[in-house]
């Protein structure tokens, strides 16, 4: 009887083990595909993650962050009015024909670091006293807005119309006075210092994204065209020289307030700059002749083209010190370098022929993608 049990006990292992293979076995390749699966699941989340974070990246740059927070809690039409707004317009002066002398890679390169100067610059704040935004720049302009409120926003219940006005007017101005630090030692492609022609106005504007493929957040209104009309009139200013064209409604907020701790004083006290109206009249396209107001050098007699040297080295160490927040930095060799443009960093084209391009991709599917 025990050898019969020793003879036969193999045959029940063998059963057993076939048995279990028969079982564990599908039960195992199971277990390796859904593993298989879960990895590859993975890494087509991870990527749909780094393709929304790029969207949303893209977005951020082509709206403002608290559109794009809009934008994604659903909101489909989106158009502001802002009362209290004050409008700066930057052009690059002889644009054209540097592009026409020196070709498309000296002066996109010489742009660029102009704009990468600009954003340093021009960064949103909050608070209760408004910071001014980057809006737009388009070949040899740069666009920028101080808010103040929109219509309707309890949110800027601490200060009164006047103050938001008071606060745009200057944020603009200020930021205008930085705008030509920055690129005080930037040279052009023909080796001379980089000449602006700088406008500020001030009034209502209109504010809204425009367009699906490549959405922009836009401004319009009268208030823009006269801002772009006050830098397109005013004198050239660089680091040299500098002057700054003004409505008559960007002066009177600025008046608004005098006396120590004021916009004017701290101009006149820290920048040698002073607030004066400019002889005669300016001739505004679509306006006919208005009266504007400069921002200039205190020891500048109105209307000449010099600048007494003993009061110009003065006023350099407070107007344009070499600052690495102006985002300008001087190299060891003498030469010139600047952060990268990376605020808003957008793809534009320059010359006499520009032709509207087939957009590559709608950003519409991204941005109901991210809102899921």
């Amino acid at each position: 009887s025990m050898r019969r049990t020793q003879t036969e006990l193999p045959s029940y292992v063998i059963l057993d083990t076939f048995t279990a293979i028969a079982f564990v076995t599908p039960l195992a390749s199971t277990v390796r595909h859904m593993w298989r699966e879960w990895a590859h699941n993975k890494r087509v989340l991870e990527d749909v993650q780094q393709e929304l974070q790029l969207e949303k990246t893209f977005l951020k740059a082509l709206v403002p962050e608290e559109i794009v927070t809009r934008l994604l809690n659903g909101e489909n039409q989106i158009a502001d009015n802002f009362p209290e707004a004050t409008v700066l317009f930057v052009y690059l002066a002889d644009c054209d024909d540097l592009f026409t002398r020196f070709g498309d890679i000296k002066c996109i390169e010489w742009i660029n670091k102009i704009y990468a100067n600009f954003d340093q610059v021009i960064q949103p704040k909050k608070g209760p006293k408004p910071g001014i935004t980057k809006v737009e720049t388009f070949s040899n302009f740069y666009l920028a807005v101080a808010w103040g409120s929109k219509s309707g926003d309890a949110s800027t219940s601490e200060g009164t119309d006047d103050d938001l006005q008071y606060n745009a007017a200057v944020a603009c101005v200020m930021s205008a006075v930085k705008l030509i630090q920055s690129v005080s030692h930037v040279e052009r492609p023909d080796g001379g210092f980089t000449v602006l022609n700088v406008g500020i106005n001030s009034g209502t504007v209109c504010a809204g994204v425009i367009g699906d493929a490549s959405p922009r957040y836009s401004v319009f209104g009268d208030t823009v065209n006269i801002a772009s009309r006050m830098a397109t009139t005013s004198e050239q200013s660089s680091w040299a020289r500098p002057c700054i064209q003004l409505s008559e409604a960007t002066m009177r907020r600025l008046e608004a307030r005098r006396g120590e701790g004021s916009a004017l004083e701290i101009l006149r006290r820290n920048y040698l700059l002073d607030l004066r109206p400019k002889k005669g009249v300016t001739k505004v396209k679509g306006k006919g002749p208005m009266q504007t107001y400069t921002l200039e050098h205190l020891h500048r007699p109105q209307g000449s083209d010099t600048v007494d040297k003993e009061a110009r080295q003065r006023s350099d160490a407070f107007l344009f010190p070499e600052s690495p927040s102006a985002g300008l930095n001087r190299s060891p060799s003498g030469g010139d370098s600047c952060v990268p443009n990376q605020q808003l960093p957008w793809m534009r084209v320059w010359g006499d022929t520009s032709a509207p391009s087939k957009p590559r991709r709608s950003l519409s599917a991204g941005v109901d993608a991210l809102r899921l």
